[in-house]
C-alpha cells in the first residue's frame, strides 16, 4: 500500500526524488543568491540573480492588482523559492497567488 502511494505521488509530481534533474516544475533559487525581483505583470516576476542571471516565474493564474500594488511578500522555507511550491502575498490587498515555473530569461555576460 505505501508503495502504491508513493508511486502515485510521484507520478503526480508532488513529490520528487532526491536524485531527480531540476526542472522548471520543481527548481529551487537559493534565497541568498537573489539580488531583487521585479513584478512585470499580473502574471509574471523577475527574479534577478547576484550572478547576473534573470529568472521569470510565470504563476500558476493572474495575480489580481500584483502589478497595480508592485510589491509582494513571499515566505522563505529552507532558504529557498521553489518553483509550484510556494505563494507570494501582494502587499496592500493581501492577495495570495502561487508561483508556477521557472524560466531563464538572461544569463550572465561573459566578457
Amino acid at each position: 500500500m505505501r508503495k502504491s502511494i508513493a508511486a502515485a505521488l510521484l507520478a503526480s509530481g508532488l513529490i520528487v526524488p532526491a536524485y531527480a534533474q531540476p526542472t522548471p516544475h520543481n527548481m529551487c533559487l537559493d534565497a541568498t543568491s537573489i539580488e531583487g525581483t521585479t513584478v512585470v505583470d499580473d502574471s509574471h516576476v523577475l527574479y534577478r540573480m547576484k550572478n547576473g542571471k534573470v529568472w521569470e516565474n510565470t504563476l500558476r493564474a493572474a495575480c489580481p492588482n500584483l502589478k497595480f500594488y508592485q510589491g509582494f511578500a513571499e515566505v522563505i522555507e529552507a532558504g529557498q523559492i521553489c518553483a509550484n511550491a510556494q505563494k507570494i502575498t501582494v502587499l496592500q490587498s493581501g492577495n495570495p497567488c502561487f508561483l508556477g515555473d521557472f524560466t531563464l530569461k538572461s544569463a550572465p555576460r561573459r566578457d
